[in-house]
């Protein structure tokens, strides 16, 4: 069985009484208020389960008997009550593979790619969930693709990628006829780093690149809805000793940004801390870094005497205007805003086996002053972010279980609180639970969905055991 959550079932619905899921304080409390099963204990399957503003959308493949090259494609519409609306099945190319899907509003986009043609190109199915209304837009390609992400409206298409080492971007306004690849980022020692897709089809690329004196730094490209290259902004180190090796964006206001990631240093190959660099008018402004050292939290996931003895030696190296080497990848995923405080978010993993060890938050005046930072435990990417009564909840899973960060007025987060579930259906005993996904419906909605295997001493027979594939409904209060 393999289920996969995606943002940004078949069966029959399963009716159960309301199941309320708290938290240890009264903030950020989370009730279900429905719930949708599958039973999937004989059949099995591959589902995919994908968020949208106005429900689920639940698809998925199964084999033809006696077909060779084609399969079932079924897809599921739930309203944000979990209550199906409609159905659709249909043949699909088995050789036509998932590559990513994503939801704009009311529509969900899945990106898929023939790999038993000799054609490059990609195949996206549009799906209009209300309608039930589902389109497929192939996105002429030529050149053979690794990919790498997408980004997408209900105007134009983004998909990034490389293509023999260089990073390549492929655009695709659904008004014109053809897709287009983006000028200005091609070159062999030029790594992609971040996609935006504005809602007037205008197109933001970060790219990090070597330049002059073997210092890296940070490439900022504007473009129209034509794919017209229209100004490029570079983000620089504050001197040649410093390699910025990573960006992402978020907006201050129409006219100010920030930019943040992580930077190393001449001779060393693995990052040593967050640099964070203001922009006015694409124009850089300042650049402020920080070790990781200058982080109260970055290292207390080590046992105490590790931590202090660290600690201790990076303090005997300052003195010697020196800095600790470290040997740790920070993986950035999110940055945002909330209150004129900027919070970046990230997974951070040892290099020797690329070893996951925590996450981190780290908070950001709009001066790039550094303001708190917070480790926690989760499944890398699993944050989501609620603004409930004008206070910020940060939700995310681990361990098949859900956390909730609230950030106060003052940006500031409070305790991790760990929320977790009665039981489910009379006289159900849950065996086993794995959470597969947690995603937003809308500002105080979420949906939790992954497997569980139940027992019912009420049942007889091969009704006592079943593994269900589960969609719960998580309300913010």
């Amino acid at each position: 069985m393999n289920i996969n959550y995606t943002k940004n079932g078949l069966g029959i619905l399963t009716v159960l009484f309301a199941l309320s899921i708290f938290a240890s304080r009264a903030c950020g409390q989370l009730t279900q208020t429905e719930r949708y099963e599958i039973d999937i204990t004989h059949i099995g399957g591959n589902y995919q389960v994908v968020t949208c503003d106005e429900g689920v959308l639940i698809w998925s493949l199964w084999n033809i008997k006696n077909s060779l090259d084609t399969l079932a494609l079924k897809v599921h519409f739930l309203d944000t009550n979990l209550t199906e609306k409609w159905s659709e099945n249909f043949a699909w190319n088995r050789h036509i593979k998932l590559i990513d899907q994503q939801s704009y509003g009311a529509k969900v986009y899945i990106l898929f790619k023939n790999y038993n043609a000799d054609s490059n190109d990609f195949e996206l199915l549009e799906t209009d969930v209300v309608s039930g209304n589902i389109l497929v837009r192939t996105i002429n390609n030529e050149l053979p693709f690794t990919y790498l992400d997408m980004r997408v409206t209900d105007k134009a298409v983004l998909i990034g990628g490389y293509t023999e080492l260089s990073p390549i971007v492929i655009y695709k306004n659904f008004s014109e006829p053809s897709a287009k690849i983006l000028p200005g980022i091609y070159g062999h020692k030029i790594e992609m780093n971040q996609l935006n897709l504005n809602p007037d089809a205008t197109v933001e690329v970060l790219t990090a690149g070597k330049g002059k004196m073997g210092n890296r730094g940070l490439y900022l490209n504007n473009y129209n809805k034509d794919a017209q290259l229209i100004s490029t902004a570079k983000i620089k180190p504050p001197d040649y000793r410093h390699i910025l090796t990573s960006g992402i964006k978020t907006e201050i206001n129409t006219s100010s940004s920030l930019v943040a990631g992580t930077f190393s240093k001449q001779n060393l190959n693995y990052p040593q801390g967050i640099y964070i660099a203001k922009l006015n008018q694409q124009s850089q402004e300042t650049i402020k870094l920080y070790d990781y050292t200058d982080l109260d939290n970055f290292f207390n996931y080590l046992p105490e005497k590790k931590e202090q003895s660290l600690r201790r030696r990076a303090k005997h190296k300052e003195m010697q205007e020196k800095s600790l080497k470290h040997v740790y990848n920070l993986d950035i995923h999110r940055f945002f805003n909330y209150k004129d405080v900027f919070i970046l978010y990230g997974s951070v993993s040892t290099t020797r086996k690329r070893s996951f060890t925590h996450n981190i938050l780290l908070a950001f005046d709009e001066d790039g002053n550094l303001l708190w930072d917070k480790r926690f435990e989760a499944q890398p990417t699993s944050l989501h972010t609620s603004l409930k009564e004008e206070r910020l909840n940060l939700l995310y899973t681990f361990e098949d279980k859900i956390y909730t960060i609230p950030i106060s007025d003052d940006g500031k987060p409070d305790l991790n609180e760990s929320i977790e579930s009665m039981k489910l259906h009379y006289g159900d005993k849950l065996r086993s639970n794995e959470i597969k996904g947690i995603g937003r419906l809308n500002n105080d909605t979420y949906i939790v969905c992954g497997i569980q295997s139940l027992k019912n001493k009420e049942k007889k027979g091969a009704d006592r055991n079943r593994t269900v594939l589960f969609i719960n409904k998580l309300v913010l209060e």
